[in-house]
């Protein structure tokens, strides 16, 4: 079975959930691009395979947050 990774956000410009999930091994190929279904707003994540270096919309403040965490 595939490890996988989640990822979740407020849209900042709708309000609703985002989630979307990606393999590891898809992660680690190419960085990703997790839209909201509304299209205005995007979580984007790459790695080096050490970490994932995140840019997240924030659904408070509107505007975007960089987050790391370990892969």
């Amino acid at each position: 079975m595939e490890e996988m990774r989640s990822f979740g956000y407020i849209c900042p410009a709708c309000g609703k959930a985002v989630l979307h999930s990606r393999s590891v091994f898809a992660l680690n190929a190419a960085a990703a691009r997790m839209e909201c279904e509304c299209g205005k707003e995007a979580l984007t994540a790459e790695t080096d395979g050490l970490r994932f270096r995140l840019q997240v919309p924030c659904g408070v403040c509107g505007g975007h947050h960089q987050a790391e965490c370990a892969a």
